[in-house]
């Protein structure tokens, strides 16, 4: 299973991701999140991380050219659009493999994927004034008709409480966790990093999720 560790800030918590198996590691450029990273240390952890772990840029309503300027400086292999960004801003990223959020709240309706041309959706708890980082789980019912619709990464305050039955009731293909993993905004505790991908294991392997 794909597995994205978000809200990356310190060289340590991308390495023991990567040690873990994660598929990919998640940086946020949008000025205003507490776990917002600046170019230079990004670039600075990613030539540092092995070829086969994703390093993924998380950006809100950002102009196109500037987000090209970012994956190239900071060597990004991937972008996550976060805001409310139209499907014309990613035909201008074309070339750069792209995820879309969907925020999901009670009026969310699956059709509304169908506009985006992208490598895979993820899947977020819709809050107003939000972009993303609520800790906040939503309804999971919501969004099961929705894996006919591509790939779809799973988030919104995952955590090693609620993983398990998320992948049982969403059978999503990837997940993507941030606070729940953190000891402060942006810093990662390693054993409940250990601990979540210990049960994203189980559940990825286990004959009900097959």
């Amino acid at each position: 299973m794909f597995v994205k560790v978000c809200g990356i800030t310190r060289y340590e918590d991308a390495l023991y991701a990567e040690k873990l198996g994660a598929s990919a590691v998640g940086f946020i450029f949008y000025s205003k999140s507490p776990r917002f990273v600046d170019t230079e240390t990004v670039a600075h952890i990613s030539e540092q991380l092995g070829p086969f772990t994703g390093r993924v840029g998380v950006f809100v309503n950002e102009d196109p050219d500037d987000i090209r300027r970012t994956v190239r400086d900071a060597r990004l292999t991937a972008v996550q659009l976060s805001g409310t960004e139209e499907p014309e801003t990613v035909k201008q990223l074309d070339g750069i493999p792209v995820i879309k959020v969907i925020h999901v709240d009670n009026e969310f309706e699956p059709s509304c994927m169908d506009r985006y041309n992208v490598s895979a959706y993820l899947l977020d708890t819709g809050k107003k004034g939000s972009y993303g980082g609520t800790g906040i789980p939503f309804d999971w019912e919501l969004v099961r008709p929705c894996r006919d619709r591509g790939r779809i990464i799973l988030a919104g305050g995952l955590s090693p409480l609620n993983i398990g039955e998320a992948i049982r009731t969403v059978q999503p293909w990837g997940v993507d966790v941030s606070s729940g993993l953190e000891l402060s905004p942006g810093i990662k505790d390693h054993s409940l990093m250990r601990k979540f991908f210990q049960i994203v294991t189980r559940e990825s392997n286990c004959e009900s999720y097959r």
